[in-house]
């Protein structure tokens, strides 16, 4: 079946061109279907569109894919203009070999139940507004560089139960201003190696009883600070003070009283 006009005809019949029917026109081609359209393909599928394509379904879609799939595209947009939900039953990852950007203009909500492992170069993190952050469990955190925390405002921080500070190196902190420090209960601090404090001025005052224990000698330059020597005639100290010392070597200019 063939005429002329645009070169146009079905052929049927025994295979040409590897096919035994060939629909082919130069023009255009309309097939419109008042009702369902079955299509059924025994074997492989190929389509090939070297215009635009645009498809336009005004009801529901579903697409069931029972073996692999792979797409291939060298630039793709999606626009979603409702609620979009997708369930991966397996493993899913996403591979970037280009720079990622991710605009949320709502809330955003990850939720996590099992091990999350991040791996980053150079990070940084701005937080625009309040932050929280919530740790039911043990907590590691191994900085191997110099960090630097800078806070402008208040700070709060509670800790409920024990806490182990270790530094191994050089430590140096820096108060430009009043320092408040309270402890209620015991308060034990440890020093096995020397130990030096400078008071450039003010008072120092114990309202309790307090324990000194040195095993060796001690040597003391400070004119400003009130000693205890046990050579003293008075005490300055509103609570009992017992102090045990091997003999001390104590500057000149300064005031020593020790009950």
């Amino acid at each position: 079946l063939s005429t002329p006009h645009a070169d146009s005809y079905v052929r049927m019949g025994s295979p040409n061109a590897d096919h035994e029917m060939i629909i082919h026109t130069d023009g255009a081609t309309l097939l419109d279907a008042g009702q369902n359209w079955d299509v059924t393909v025994g074997a492989n599928l190929n389509e090939r569109v070297e215009g635009i394509t645009t498809e336009t379904y005004v009801g529901k879609q579903d697409t069931t894919v029972l073996g692999g799939r792979v797409e291939f595209y060298s630039t793709q947009g999606t626009e979603v203009k409702g609620p979009f939900v997708a369930l991966h039953h397996g493993g899913h990852k996403d591979y970037i070999e280009g720079a990622a950007d991710r605009l949320v203009k709502g809330t955003l909500v990850d939720t996590v139940t099992d091990t999350v492992t991040q791996n980053y170069g150079a990070t940084q993190t701005n937080v625009y507004g309040n932050w929280v952050q919530t740790i039911t469990g043990a907590m590691t955190k191994t900085e191997l560089g110099i960090s630097s925390h800078f806070k402008g405002d208040g700070h709060v921080a509670v800790t409920v139960g024990a806490t182990s500070d270790t530094f191994i190196g050089l430590r140096n902190s820096n108060m430009l201003g009043t320092n408040i420090s309270s402890s209620i209960g015991a308060n034990l601090a440890f020093s096995f190696a020397m130990d030096y404090k400078l008071i450039a001025g003010g008072t120092k005052a114990e309202f309790g009883s307090a324990l000194d224990i040195r095993a060796t000698g001690t040597t003391k330059t400070d004119c400003i600070v009130f000693q205890l020597n046990a050579a003293g005639a008075a005490n300055l100290n509103s609570g009992a003070v017992i102090a045990l010392t091997a003999p001390s070597i104590t500057a000149s200019c300064a005031i020593t009283i020790i009950a």
